[in-house]
């Protein structure tokens, strides 16, 4: 068992056990002054289990899902109109307003693109050699 201080105030203990297909369980608890373990909390008790957990099949055989699946029937069945989102046309927006903000988020992605580093790279390049043939003649 090895023990470690977790807080100046009181003083923890915390144990790492590995059984065989559950994978490794810390017991935590408070020592004494003298160091021996006077009471812990398993945290992780779930995985002690010698057989594996099939958590869909846990989850479908669940009373959690039999209230679940009832009230998505029933609001199947009769769903509340005060619910319902009802829009005036099919965009949020008129048609300018959104290819200008498409324009807008294409120019973005074109302005991070290495493409387009490398053609201002390159215009820079020709510019600068067009500059000094031209300070020559």
């Amino acid at each position: 068992m090895s023990c470690k201080l977790t807080t100046a105030h009181e003083l923890t203990c915390v144990t790492s056990l590995n059984y065989k297909e559950g994978g490794p369980t810390n017991i935590i608890g408070t020592l004494s002054e003298d160091g021996q373990l006077i009471s812990f909390e398993d945290g992780n008790t779930w995985t002690k289990t010698d057989e594996p957990l099939d958590f869909a099949k846990a989850w479908d055989e669940s009373s959690n899902y039999v209230d679940l699946q009832k009230q998505l029937e029933q609001a199947a069945e009769s769903p509340d109109e005060a619910l319902e989102i009802k829009y005036d046309s099919e965009f949020a927006v008129k048609w300018y307003r959104r290819d200008n903000l498409m324009a807008k988020r294409l120019v973005t992605i074109y302005w991070r693109s290495p493409a387009y580093n490398l053609s201002r790279m390159v215009s820079a390049y020709y510019l600068g050699i067009v500059t000094i043939i031209h300070s020559l003649v």
